[in-house]
């Protein structure tokens, strides 16, 4: 699962099932630790009915308490995330966790996906929640596991990318960058890919952050861990967009429209309305108003049409060379090969003359 291999997982899984119930590791249960790893797998995969109902399940069976959320993660994902997230974040749903070994980290499992839902929703008092319980845990490493101790350290980083505090994130980039193409199964609340991405963001490399998501695209693609991908194009998409330049602007809107392919197949209904937004908001022109001319922008919608440089320059009463001219400043400035392609561009980004009230004429 952390290779981005599911069925090998779901092999391995099996196995612990056969042998569970022949004795226990350090308290764990074997058979617990295959449902939680199904749970894990289920969640990656978006199969959010089977990851609640496996954690309904270990909840029964009393194997661990780890997953008396499950419907609320789930519902993180599909249903309202604020109220799942207040519900997650109790100290009174916290209490049921015990304090053993395996129940630090039940909790460090929360409180991860505390941080980064906190980060996704902008709740500052969700993140300051998380970040005191991983600063109680790094203040007394030797205390506790090193999953655990990991997870404090992915919710620092979490925090830091919320923050945009590069003082934070410069060595959470160093701490895990060796886990590049490795999504850690203790790791629930994002892909490292994504999380060096952001990182590299925040530490103001952006064409690093840009390498680390082609990385994340890649690693869940091949995995098919589509709540993740949805949110990687997500994450990927602002990057493009607060770069800037109609180029990136045109890569943005790409990665937007295959994050709702993912979120509408899954039924992230949180997520899809939060891209559909961020598409109605933008507008080519108003993220570079500089890059394409009025004039430009008028020409473009004579190409869209399929008009030819004659018809264009009969129509704005220019010159052939001067359409010529402004034909490839704009295949230039909107990164477009040809003709056909910068149709194609204006039909994406819905390019209409600012001004003009020029029509083409008959021969």
């Amino acid at each position: 699962m952390a290779l981005g291999e599911p069925d090998e997982s779901r092999k391995h899984s099996d196995e612990l099932v056969k042998f569970g119930v022949m004795g226990e590791h350090k308290g764990w249960p074997l058979a617990g630790v295959d449902e939680y790893l199904s749970h894990c797998l289920a969640m990656r995969e978006g199969r959010w009915n089977d990851a609640i109902a496996i954690g309904e399940r270990v909840v029964a069976d009393k194997y661990q308490p780890w997953d008396f959320s499950a419907k609320q993660v789930s519902e993180l994902y599909t249903g309202d995330p604020f109220a799942s997230l207040s519900k997650i974040s109790t100290t009174a749903e916290l209490e049921k966790l015990g304090g053993g070994s395996t129940d630090q980290q039940n909790r460090a499992d929360l409180f991860t996906i505390i941080a980064e839902a906190g980060r996704v929703l902008n709740d500052s008092e969700a993140m300051a929640l998380a970040d005191k319980w991983a600063s109680s845990v790094l203040a007394h490493e030797d205390q506790y596991s090193a999953m655990t101790v990991g997870n404090s350290k992915l919710i620092k980083a979490i925090i830091s990318v919320a923050e945009r505090n590069p003082t934070g994130a410069a060595p959470a980039y160093e701490e895990f960058k060796r886990l590049r193409g490795i999504w850690i199964w203790t790791h629930r609340g994002l892909s490292t890919d994504r999380l060096l991405a952001l990182l590299a963001k925040t530490n103001g490399d952006t064409e690093l952050a840009k390498t680390h998501f082609d990385e994340a695209v890649a690693f869940c693609t091949q995995a098919n861990y589509g709540p993740e991908l949805a949110w990687v194009y997500h994450d990927y998409a602002e990057l493009l967009i607060e770069s800037g330049g109609n180029t990136a602007f045109r890569k943005a809107i790409g990665l937007l429209n295959k994050a709702l392919i993912e979120t509408d197949r899954l039924s992230m209904t949180f997520l899809g309305d939060r891209l559909r937004s961020m598409k109605d908001s933008l507008n080519p022109h108003q993220l570079s108003p500089n890059e394409l001319s009025d004039r430009e922008i008028e020409v473009l919608s004579f190409v869209a049409k399929g008009a030819t440089n004659s018809e264009i320059a009969r129509a704005i009463f220019v010159t052939e060379n001067t359409v010529a001219t402004h034909v490839a400043n704009i295949l230039a400035k909107t990164g477009t090969a040809n003709r056909t392609e910068a149709a194609a561009y204006a039909a994406e980004n819905q390019i209409v003359p600012r001004t003009s009230n020029a029509s083409l004429a008959p021969d």
